[in-house]
């Protein structure tokens, strides 16, 4: 896992609609010598499908928080999902 420091300025970029699973970062640290010998850093994360995210609870036991997402996950974005509402 990458941190950053916690003296840095984290501004969020606006990606393009087809890249909605992409999220872009720049940080840049705060003390203006550090800023200037080092330069700003850009970031990019990338988000996986609920699918898989989804396994991967299953696969690490986490029960509980699998189906806590598969209830916040709307139909559209999990083509898999059949809804059955609570008796």
């Amino acid at each position: 896992m990458l941190s950053v420091a916690q003296n840095a300025l984290v501004r969020l970029l606006t990606p393009s609609s087809n890249l909605k699973s992409r999220l872009f970062m720049v940080t840049t640290p705060i003390d203006r010598t550090l800023a200037a010998n080092e330069g700003s850093t850009i970031w990019q994360t990338t988000m996986k499908t609920w699918a898989e995210q989804l396994d991967e609870l299953v696969l690490a036991e986490q029960y509980s928080d699998a189906l806590g997402l598969l209830d916040v996950i709307d139909e559209a974005m999990l083509s898999d999902k059949v809804y059955h509402p609570s008796s």
